[in-house]
């Protein structure tokens, strides 16, 4: 099903300023329930090159600052380096341009992060097996970040038609040596008069297959070169040439490729993708949802400020012969980069008080909450937790917080 997208006009019946509907425009996307509180969320931004304005005021990113923070997160801008030279294909002089063209902490209330390091090669392999690559290289940042809000201006593209948000995750977000892998199928050609036999692609080339020949010039065996691209990446002097040399349906493809493993380099995302498979397995499932745009939030209470905790799935299960009872289970996928504090407070909460008053109201049906906190046994964890609704097991809370003697008394 296509995404909904929300349009903010220029003109303003109420007079707004288009600052304040950018942050309207946040809400109605769904930031509430994509950012848990603590989580480090990268904002993917484009810092623009020295002397244009083909990017987004900074005004508008704090904006987007400040809705992140409202729902507990920590941001950050990002953007990973340029293969081509110039003002962002390192990150000291990205840095420099990103401050000249109006980002700093000052003004949008965040700082900055490169996502692929100092020189473009500090990056994680994402599995994907896709059509052109089995792996992509992301900029370490983005991939282990717990959320990610993507800032996108649309321009158009010589090799693509238009630039949009896919653009700015996929070619974004790739490390140098992905970006080469991307505009072409490649095979390094070594420029002798540039190249100082300073030895560094040799050092960096993963399969060995560059050497300094007798007349100090890299060469490459091409047989055993397989078009990584981290020598054009590496080599301080430009000396080993970019080539563009592709198809535009191949780059866009390819494009595409590494804005999944951009988004997909989270346990998060992957765990779910997990669990929703096991609900389409299991037998007793009548419906199953990802809790996105519904409305459903549980109220919380972590250091002292009230929170809605959204919590990830909802499955209404068949109901049993001779039976007219509604039942729901409550899903968490709590993953690996879940900040641990208040994902406990708002699995207490949901467990132990919100079902629990539900069901003593008896007006709702009955529901269940289970926190999957490990795929090693999604399925058996599932099950249990299916099972215990079906039987109506009594949901009383922690054991541990419960006073046995007033409970065997019947009260």
């Amino acid at each position: 099903m296509a995404a909904a997208v929300y349009f903010a006009p220029v003109r303003s019946v109420k007079k707004r300023s288009m600052v304040a509907r950018v942050g309207t425009l946040l809400e109605r996307a769904g930031i509430a329930g994509a950012i848990a509180e603590g989580d480090l969320v990268a904002v993917k931004m484009h810092f623009g090159e020295k002397g244009n304005t083909g990017f987004v005021h900074p005004v508008f990113v704090r904006e987007t600052v400040a809705r992140i923070k409202q729902h507990g997160g920590k941001p950050f801008l990002t953007d990973a380096n340029t293969l081509y030279s110039g003002m962002r294909s390192n990150a000291v002089d990205h840095l420099q341009c990103a401050l000249q063209n109006g980002f700093s902490y000052v003004t949008v209330d965040a700082p900055i992060v490169i996502a692929d390091g100092i020189d473009g090669r500090d990056a994680v392999d994402v599995r994907i097996d896709g059509e052109h690559f089995e792996s992509v290289r992301i900029g370490s940042a983005a991939v282990h970040a717990d959320a990610m809000v993507v800032v996108t201006h649309v321009k158009g593209h010589e090799a693509t038609g238009f630039g949009g948000a896919l653009k700015n995750i996929g070619m974004g977000l790739g490390c140098r040596s992905a970006k080469q892998r991307m505009h072409a199928d490649f095979k390094p050609e070594v420029l002798a008069e540039k190249c100082t036999a300073c030895s560094r692609c040799v050092r960096w080339c993963p399969v060995g297959a560059i050497a300094i020949g007798p007349d100090r010039v890299a060469q490459v065996d091409f047989e055993t070169c397989y078009g990584c691209g981290e020598c054009v990446a590496s080599c301080p002097y430009a000396a080993i040439a970019v080539q563009w040399k592709t198809t535009p349906r191949a780059l866009q493809e390819k494009i595409v490729e590494h804005a999944k493993g951009a988004l997909d380099g989270k346990d998060g995302n992957t765990w779910e993708q997990i669990l929703a498979l096991e609900c389409e397995l299991n037998s007793d499932v009548e419906a199953y949802v990802k809790n996105d745009h519904l409305g459903f939030t549980i109220p919380y209470i972590h250091q002292g400020r009230s929170h809605s905790y959204v919590p990830d799935f909802l499955l209404r299960l068949k109901c049993r012969d001779h039976e007219d009872v509604d039942r729901t289970l409550i899903v968490e996928v709590s993953g690996g980069q879940k900040s641990p504090g208040p994902t406990k407070v708002k699995s207490l909460t949901a467990r132990d008080s919100w079902c629990v008053a539900v069901n003593n109201h008896n007006g709702f049906g009955r529901w269940g909450y289970v926190e999957i906190t490990t795929m090693i046994g999604v399925k058996q964890a599932l099950a249990e937790a299916i099972t215990a609704l079906y039987d109506d097991a009594p949901i009383i809370g922690d054991p541990d917080l419960l006073d046995f003697n007033e409970v065997a008394r019947g009260a």
